[in-house]
Formats: structure tokens, C-alpha cells, sequence
């Protein structure tokens, strides 16, 4: 026998392979788009079976019933028809007849006849649901391991080293775009007296309920620590004096807010500030933390829960 020659009951075994056995997705469209191939597998990933989708053209519109997504794919199948490319690991998420949704990788070439015209398309895919499944909840994982790695525990905000890193790039890029920022040093008066009073249990509850109330009034923009103990710092990307100086007061007023209940009295928190802003290129992040730092000894030393200027 010739290596051309292939017996029929070799084709009829291939072709039961692949239109039953296979666990690949194999189908078939004439040059209209038309399903004219749809094995069991494609049956069994989707759920319509060869008499609902033989013929016919809007199976489209159920495997992807978004509009402009499924014009994007219907796109891609037509160049392959009409301009003889061949895509491989093209990815694509389908909407199932359950309702179900699953991710399949596509590679699919033009079919010619014995002329050499395209008459269609051959397109086999793979199911890589469980695979794309398994790297998305590892990436959130590891997102989830660097936002901790960069966060303070039991604030949220975030924590020392990320916060001068953050600060650190922040900067550059205000330096390099010319715009002013600003720097915040605060921190909670009489701290050591809640603790000692109070209990440290208490003391966390406290810094969880002032780190809440500076997530409410700054922006996402903004850069904002627990740089240890009872002390917090803060960026403010382009913000000039007056209006930096309405954060820290919006902040100490909500701050004194916050009521310690125990031992049968109520205390006040209260916080102290101090302020700095950029004085042109030549300035840097650590000379402002310094004269924040500076200003907010003035603030705890001239009677606490104020804001001073540097």
C-alpha cells in the first residue's frame, strides 16, 4: 500500500475519533460562517448539540451574547475565512446553553478546495477553564500577599516601608510635572495614657477608628501610613498650603470626634499636625518629613490637638 492510500475503514476510524472520541472541540464553517462541523465534544463544552447548530449562523449570538465582544470574534473568524489566516492559542470565553461560562484556546486555519478556494473554516479548541480558573486565584493570592507585605495590619493603611516607598516615586513624578505637595505628620496626643488606662485592646480600637476616619476625607491619590506607634504620615500630591491645611482640619475635627468609653467616663481623642509644603525642585521627601516632624513637635508642644505650619 502506498503512504497515500488510506482504506476506508481507517477514515471511518478517524473520523469517529474526532467527531466522538476527542475531548478537543472540533468544529467546521462554510465560507458564511455557517456550522456545517460541530463534534461531541463542542456538544458537551457548550451544550447544543449538532441539530441545534448545524446550518446555521446565529450560534454566534448564543455563545457570545455581547454584542461587541461577539463582533470582535465573528471578526476574527472571517479573516481566517477571507484572508486564509491561522490563529493559534486564540482565547475566547463562551456563554454555555446552562448558562455556565468557559474559557477556550482556538486554533483554526482556512479550508480550500481542490481549486484552491477558501470554502470555510476548521477551528479546534481546547478547554482551559480550570487552568485560567487556577491562575486567576493565584495571581489574587499573590496580589493579595503583596497588598499585606505593603499594608499595616491593623489599620490598613499603609506601613512604613511602603509608605516611603510609595512617597519616594510619588515625589519624582510631582518634581518631574512641577506640582506642589504636600506633607502631613500627625499624631494622637496622650497616646501612652490610653494604652495605660485603657488596656492595649483598647488602644487598637482606636487606631482602627482614626485610620477610618482618614480613609474617609483623602483621596486615592493621596499616600497615607501608620509609621509606628500612634504616628501617621501623609503625601498630598498637588496641593498647595490653604488646601492642606483644610485636610488637617477636617481631620482633627472628625478625629475629636471619637469618644473612649471606659471605667464609667468618656475621653476625646485628639490628634496634633504638622504641616509642610514643596519649596521647589531642589526640596526632597526627607527634608519635608523633617520639617513636618519639626512642626508637629511645635504643635504637641504649644498644647496639642492643632495644626502647625513649617
Amino acid at each position: 500500500m502506498k503512504n497515500s492510500d488510506i482504506d476506508l475503514d481507517t477514515l471511518k476510524e478517524f473520523h469517529r475519533i474526532i467527531m466522538g472520541d476527542t475531548a478537543m472541540w472540533l468544529n467546521a464553517l462554510d465560507k458564511d460562517a455557517n456550522v456545517i462541523m460541530w463534534n461531541r465534544a463542542a456538544e458537551k463544552i457548550s451544550g447544543y448539540t449538532q441539530d441545534e447548530v448545524l446550518g446555521r449562523g446565529d450560534i454566534w449570538e448564543l455563545l457570545y451574547p455581547d454584542e461587541v465582544y461577539r463582533n470582535k470574534i465573528f471578526a476574527k473568524a472571517l479573516e481566517i475565512i477571507e484572508q486564509g489566516q491561522v490563529i493559534e492559542d486564540f482565547e475566547t470565553t463562551i456563554h454555555c446553553k446552562d448558562g455556565s461560562r468557559r474559557v477556550l484556546s482556538w486554533n483554526s486555519h482556512s479550508i480550500t478546495n481542490v481549486q484552491g478556494e477558501v470554502t470555510g473554516s476548521l477551528a479546534l479548541a481546547k478547554d482551559v477553564t480550570e487552568i485560567r480558573d487556577k491562575q486567576e486565584q493565584l495571581e489574587q493570592a499573590l496580589e493579595r500577599a503583596e497588598a499585606l507585605a505593603r499594608e499595616d495590619e491593623l489599620t490598613g493603611l499603609f506601613n512604613r516601608r511602603a509608605f516611603f516607598e510609595q512617597g519616594v516615586y510619588i515625589f519624582k513624578e510631582m518634581r518631574r510635572n512641577r506640582g506642589r505637595t504636600s506633607v502631613i505628620m500627625m499624631d494622637l496626643d496622650h497616646f501612652k495614657s490610653i494604652n495605660d488606662q485603657h488596656g492595649h485592646a483598647k488602644g487598637d480600637e482606636v487606631l482602627k477608628n482614626v485610620a477610618n476616619v482618614i480613609k474617609k476625607h483623602v483621596r486615592e491619590i493621596d499616600i497615607v501610613g501608620r509609621l509606628g506607634g500612634e504616628e501617621f504620615g501623609f503625601i498630598l500630591p498637588n496641593t498647595d498650603l490653604e488646601e492642606s491645611e483644610v485636610i488637617c482640619e477636617r481631620l482633627r475635627v472628625e478625629i475629636s470626634k471619637l469618644m473612649i468609653e471606659g471605667d464609667g467616663e468618656s475621653r476625646q481623642v485628639t490628634s496634633s499636625f504638622g504641616l509642610t509644603i514643596s519649596m521647589g525642585e531642589t526640596d526632597t521627601l526627607d527634608r519635608m518629613l523633617s520639617r513636618a516632624d519639626d512642626a508637629l513637635y511645635r504643635a504637641k508642644k504649644f498644647g496639642r490637638n492643632r495644626i502647625e505650619i513649617a
